[in-house]
């Protein structure tokens, strides 16, 4: 395959791994039991379709190699049905890739009662959650409904998020947009910094929560009798328990919070990014004052 450029996010996330794996998962939780050699057959066979495998890098340049003549090197992890998602997913978040010699994707298959998962965990830099579903789409497609597999390749990037995000194609201004920026610069004067140990420990732990039915048209209707979407109630109820509980160093003048969140850029791009394989993430936040913290409406 030929080769592509990382983007200035890629080359970020790049910075991040080289302290703590940044790695991110995706699963599916299906009914019945699986058929492990399907399972197998089926991914190896997305990988082939799709021409994702190893990933070798050359300055900002990369490319996937094809995996047409050694797929099945590339199996499916089995996990022992006593191993719990949530330790697992802890684990594989914490575990680095091994560069060039290793698929950045790890998939896996764990038996429960009634019911399996499947999903892979994988490097972040390669891609966001929109090209994880488009791998997880195809391998689940193969499974169940193999004449509904496509057998065209993802596309691979060339241009970086100048050419898919820049002021021509998303119609933004220069000018504008730093204004933007030095309001926010200047705004982080006021927020509070985080208490650390300094210890540099980046371990993430991942947990499940179960609800109980319903509760999702609960909030859907707190959301809209407040005209605010759902995603906002989320940020105000995370604003909320961080105000609380997360330690931070006491410092006068910073009395406010930020939050930050990274965001989707491919609803901004002015063209057809649905088979496109990689990372088009940005960032957004959102700043907090005091006095709204203590004030829940």
């Amino acid at each position: 395959m030929a080769l592509a450029r990382l983007n200035i996010f890629q080359r970020l996330v790049r910075q991040w791994d080289t302290v703590h794996p940044y790695n991110a998962a995706q699963v599916l939780r299906l009914a019945g039991k699986p058929d492990l050699l399907t399972v197998r057959r089926a991914w190896q066979a997305a990988l082939v379709a799709l021409e994702l495998g190893p990933v070798r890098i050359s300055g900002r340049d990369f490319r996937f190699e094809s995996v047409n003549g050694n797929a099945i090197d590339f199996d499916v992890l089995v996990l022992p049905p006593d191993v719990k998602l949530e330790d697992h997913i802890s684990q594989e978040m914490n575990r680095p890739f091994d560069g060039d010699q290793e698929l950045p994707l790890r998939p896996f298959v764990l038996k429960g009662e009634g019911s399996f998962y499947f999903g892979v965990i994988y490097q972040h830099w390669i891609a966001d959650s929109v090209s994880i579903r488009i791998l997880l789409r195809e391998w689940f497609t193969r499974v169940y409904d193999p004449s509904a597999a496509s057998e065209t390749p993802t596309v691979i990037p060339r241009g970086g998020y100048w050419a898919h995000f820049g002021p021509q194609r998303s119609r933004w201004h220069m000018g504008g947009q730093f204004l933007t920026l030095f309001r926010s610069a200047s705004r982080f004067r006021s927020v509070r910094k985080l208490r650390t140990q300094g210890s540099g420990d980046f371990n993430l732990r991942f947990l499940q929560q179960k609800v109980d039915a319903g509760l999702l048209e609960q909030l859907l209707g707190v959301a809209h009798r407040n005209h605010v979407t759902l995603n906002d109630l989320f940020l105000a109820v995370i604003a909320d328990v961080c105000d609380r509980f997360n330690p931070t160093r006491s410092i006068p003048r910073r009395k406010d919070l930020a939050l930050g969140m990274i965001v989707d850029l491919r609803s901004r791009a002015r063209r057809d990014m649905s088979r496109v394989f990689g990372l088009f993430l940005g960032f957004a936040n959102v700043v907090c004052r005091r006095e709204d913290l203590q004030n829940w409406p």
